[in-house]
């Protein structure tokens, strides 16, 4: 049995690319390019903070940085559900976090960096 590699440089990259998609969907109205700028700003983030964490100074500063990264991770994903709440974009369905996770995705998320 092949062990999966687990990287998450690549993962928060792929996780960017989702957001610009999300984005570029929603509707060009007052609350749609409110929402575009949150997400796309703490969406985007965590993959280069990711790179700044790796060349932390020391090992307090590599998890200061890295939290950083959480904190935008998990904002961007309640800005992700409260867009659905509010059915902003009905187009972006393939790309939908269930309603009732959201505390569990946060509390694992939290957990794994603490």
């Amino acid at each position: 049995m092949t062990k999966q590699r687990y990287d998450l440089e690549e993962r928060l990259l792929e996780f960017s690319v989702r957001i610009i998609k999300i984005v570029e969907q929603l509707p060009n109205v007052r609350t749609g390019n409110h929402v575009a700028d949150q997400l796309l700003r703490s969406g985007t983030s965590p993959y280069p903070n990711h790179g700044e964490a790796q060349a932390a100074e020391s090992p307090k500063d590599f998890i200061h940085k890295l939290r950083i990264s959480l904190l935008d991770v998990c904002f961007s994903f309640d800005v992700g559900c409260s867009m659905f709440d509010v059915h902003l974009s009905k187009q972006l369905s393939t790309y939908a976090l269930p309603s009732p996770s959201r505390g569990r995705v946060r509390e694992g998320m939290q957990k794994g960096i603490s």
